[in-house]
């Protein structure tokens, strides 16, 4: 078995090398690293031409469903899910697309997978809880579905082991990724990704009927801690609630990035700016707002590489981007930042400022993040609490790890936390902060075996 894998990978080794027309910007270290990494992404796919899935094609009809609908629902066979996915033992699976929408109430496409339990721990005769896990950066292009992840990207980090630990778990791609939409994915665009959990909720119900519980909480990490948090709001506003909301987990939430600019800079010091998810948010406020040219605030070097890195997941980005410095990337500075698209982008899509939450909120943050220092996200949460006092928040600082390693190791605070929400629990009002205190000092801080390939470029 491991010698056709191997097999397979030098095949698509070979076709990415013969279709790749390799900008000149793309020096033979770029060449190189893209070849070689390329492969490590591409080998997750579970179908590599999603384009041909009937799951992620739109209907030409797409106008006459409604809101929260399902378009077609897939339940995986046994084999399906763990010989073309890595689904663990127990858990079954199944992809559906469904309709969401944009900021503006657009309808849009959009897939999603679900995890259901061996069995429902709390009885034959009720419902499953929903957990809605919300995914971090995958990459840029509808390839990227982690749907079409065959680790389902995040794998035992926490989809895997929230539905072992019960809960039924839907998980959005959101719109973009998976299906082919006007604007490409909006990438980081929190608003628009809490209206793919919340109407994943809505189309997962009406298929499922009786076997979902109508309370549900959200969980995301990253880009997806954004999303959780954007749910939580969205839920508040009881025009567009899908009801029965009870609480979300942000963790390592992609807040505010924009205005992280000047640390990054700071902290690059004229070196590698080590940093490759901005030039992802720059692409899509370019093709969200046509006023916006990249080229005035970007180099070619950046808008050739990164085009190249929309081809994989991170494995490829990571070493094209990594050691750029802001020489390399960005014109005048990185005087992107006060962009008027930028700015509106920032209100209409990301979801910038402090709104009322429709539920709990627990945000969770290493206190070792170079990608998102701890201290942007506290000031962030202390200013949703000082706009809004009576939120039931929560922020819990977890020393030694950074922004990948706090989601293991949080399972041990965020698990009890929606047992809690489940049974009934309720918060207090208004918001504390605590610190997690690791019961040693010598816990491991890497991320084991299932992102090993992404491991080897950021330790």
């Amino acid at each position: 078995m491991v010698g056709i894998l191997v097999l397979l990978k030098l095949a698509l080794f070979a076709a990415t090398a013969r279709v790749v027309d390799f900008p000149p910007t793309c020096d033979d270290s770029c060449r190189a690293s893209y070849k070689q990494t390329l492969p490590l992404d591409s080998g997750l796919w579970e179908n590599p031409d999603i384009s041909s899935h009937p799951l992620y094609s739109t209907p030409e009809n797409l106008d006459d469903y409604s809101v929260g609908s399902v378009i077609k629902w897939q339940d995986e066979l046994a084999s399906t899910a763990s010989e073309s996915f890595w689904v663990p033992s127990g858990l079954s699976l199944s992809r559906f697309s469904y309709v969401s929408q944009d900021v503006n109430g657009t309808l849009l496409p959009a897939t999603a997978y679900v995890l259901t339990p061996y069995h429902n721990s709390r009885g034959n005769d009720t419902t499953f809880p929903v957990v809605v896990w919300a995914h971090g950066t995958a990459g840029y292009t509808s390839q990227c579905a982690p749907s079409n992840d065959k680790r389902l990207q995040y794998h035992w980090q926490a989809p895997f082991a929230l539905a072992q630990q019960g809960y039924v778990v839907i998980a959005p791609d959101y719109a973009g990724l998976g299906t082919t939409i006007p604007n490409g994915f909006m990438y980081n665009a929190g608003i628009a990704h809490a209206n793919d959990v919340s109407l994943a909720v809505k189309a997962a119900r009406a298929h499922l009927h009786n076997q979902l519980s109508n309370e549900w909480v959200v969980v995301g990490h990253s880009e997806g801690g954004l999303t959780a948090w954007r749910t939580a709001q969205r839920e508040a506003d009881q025009k567009r609630a899908v009801g029965g909301f009870i609480g979300a987990v942000a963790i390592s939430p992609a807040m505010e990035v924009m205005s992280l600019v000047p640390w990054v800079i700071e902290k690059a010091n004229g070196g590698p700016f080590q940093e490759v998810f901005i030039p992802y948010m720059l692409r899509s406020i370019a093709r969200l707002f046509p006023s916006f040219d990249l080229a005035k605030y970007a180099t070619k070097k950046l808008i050739d590489i990164s085009e190249l890195t929309t081809n994989g997941y991170l494995n490829v980005a990571i070493p094209l981007l990594w050691n750029m410095t802001l020489a390399d990337m960005y014109l005048n500075d990185a005087n992107f930042t006060s962009a008027p698209e930028v700015h509106q982008w920032e209100q209409q899509y990301h979801g910038n400022g402090s709104h009322e939450l429709g539920g709990p909120l627990l945000v969770l943050h290493g206190g070792k993040d170079f990608i998102l220092p701890h201290m942007h996200i506290e000031k962030i949460f202390d200013e949703q609490c000082d706009a809004f006092p009576k939120s039931a928040a929560q922020y819990q600082l977890l020393p030694g790890l950074d922004h990948d390693g706090v989601i293991q190791a949080s399972h041990s605070v965020y698990f009890p936390w929606i047992a809690d929400r489940f049974n009934g629990k309720k918060m207090n009002s208004g918001c504390n902060k605590g610190r997690i205190h690791p019961a040693t000092q010598r816990f491991s801080t890497v991320e084991q075996v299932w992102m090993s390939g992404w491991q080897l470029y950021v330790e």
